[in-house]
């Protein structure tokens, strides 16, 4: 959605990976420029058009965000490869090969004993236990149908103590 990803970002999808290189993305550990937000990438992608040519024009970006820019040219071509999704990855599997197992708890409690975790230690334990619940007893489930069971239905449903109710929509 081209018309979205401007409205979003403020630059056009061609420029979204040199977008992200320049504004980083502390989640993905895309290092970007310091001091350089959304305003300011826009800015120069509107100018420059493109990562290459701020870089090759780099000397002319004035101020302290100029000094930062010039810094990371270094490091601008390495954040915009990390910001590009690659598509034509070949997987040695088929993808009906890649469903979960269960985790081999043995291996991963000497793991954790080995890293010193002790966090994950505790995560193998608890994991290992199923949550303990009520169970409800004597279940009684009745189907309704029409208005006659439905009245009949009601009138137990006042005299009981407790209740639970659900629906089926078609």
């Amino acid at each position: 959605d081209r018309a979205g990803v401007i409205d979003k970002f403020g630059v056009t999808p061609e420029q979204i990976v040199d977008y992200l290189a320049l504004v980083g993305d502390s989640v993905d550990n895309i290092p970007g420029v310091p001091k350089c937000g959304p305003k300011t990438a826009v800015k120069w992608l509107a100018e420059y058009h493109s990562l290459d040519e701020l870089m090759a024009r780099a000397d002319e970006i004035k101020g302290k965000v100029g000094e930062y820019l010039r810094a990371s040219l270094e490091q601008l071509p390495l954040a915009r490869d990390l910001a590009t999704i690659r598509r034509e990855l070949r997987l040695a599997v088929e993808p009906e090969e890649l469903t979960p197992n269960r985790p081999d708890t043995e291996s991963l409690r000497g793991l954790y004993q080995q890293i010193e975790s002790r966090r994950l230690l505790e995560s193998i334990e608890t994991a290992a236990q199923p949550e303990p619940h009520e169970t409800g007893g004597d279940n009684h489930y009745q189907l309704v149908l029409d208005e006659q069971a439905f009245n009949g239905w009601l009138e137990r449903l006042r005299a009981a103590e407790l209740f639970a109710f659900d629906t089926e929509t078609t």
